[in-house]
């Protein structure tokens, strides 16, 4: 069944944005979300039991895309952005617990 549910067949549709948009319609639906699990549990809004490991390809990246203009790379207000964004990310990487999950 897990093959069905990732396979060509499968609805598909994607989010960009705040991860509480779709846990509110995981709230208020039947839907079926494939998710960054640690993500998913860092919110409190999703136990561990209520994930369900999907067969198949893993899903697209999560990364942090910063877009500027190349003349503008090395300004303070810029690096400054930069590095906040960086100490904000490797801190929460580093605290936030794993919930048990191989990553």
């Amino acid at each position: 069944m897990a093959g069905e549910l990732a396979g060509p067949t499968a609805a598909r549709m994607a989010f960009t944005g705040s991860i509480r948009s779709v846990l509110h319609l995981l709230d208020t639906t039947d839907m079926l979300v494939r998710l960054p699990a640690r993500l998913a549990l860092m919110t409190g809004e999703v136990a561990p039991g209520q994930l369900i490991e999907v067969e198949g390809r893993p899903g697209p990246r999560r990364d942090i895309a910063l877009w500027s203009q190349l003349e503008h790379d090395e300004r303070p207000e810029f690096v400054k952005v930069r590095e906040l964004i960086s100490e904000f990310v490797t801190r929460l990487d580093r605290e936030a617990p794993t919930f048990g999950l191989a990553l």
